[in-house]
């Protein structure tokens, strides 16, 4: 017997409880549509669509996505720890996060990419003396009158 009408905590402790019995399961590899689908059925939940994709924005996952009404549920289908590119991934983060405070600063907004790998290469062999000198430099080279002009009018001030 399906229930057409659950609150949003119902539903998320609906899928928590699909998630652990997943996490439970011999593989989270072997998740497929038709099992979460049979899980969420048996747990009352009136299932508008389940598929097979891949969800994320920068790293894509290999995911179960259940749908329930106009709310969703992705199921991913690698392990939350362990996976070799999210391991790279975050290794990598983490050597940009410590150069940025390295240089005592962080990310500068609207700047393309190869620019603040730029800073960071400079930054990446120099002592944090050298690095801020460095990135003081680049970033006057960046964030000229020009630059800015049209970022300030922007916001109003």
């Amino acid at each position: 017997m399906a229930f057409t009408a659950h609150s949003t905590s119902d539903l998320d402790r609906h899928f928590q409880a699909l998630w652990h019995r997943a996490c439970n399961a011999s593989s989270l590899g072997a998740l497929t549509p038709e099992l979460i689908q049979l899980w969420a059925t048996e747990r009352g939940l009136d299932v508008t669509s389940v598929e097979e994709r891949e969800v994320g924005i920068f790293a894509r996952t290999p995911a179960v996505v259940l749908a329930v009404g106009d709310i969703k549920a992705c199921f991913p289908k690698i392990q939350p720890t362990g996976d070799p590119s999210w391991e790279a991934r975050r290794l990598a983060a983490e050597a940009k996060a410590t150069l940025w405070e390295k240089m005592e600063w962080f990310s500068p907004f609207w700047i393309p990419r190869d620019k603040t790998e730029k800073i960071l290469a400079d930054a990446r062999l120099r002592t944090r003396e050298q690095a801020i000198q460095l990135f003081n430099y680049h970033t006057s080279t960046l964030y000229t009158l020009a630059y800015e002009g049209p970022l300030v009018d922007q916001d109003g001030g």
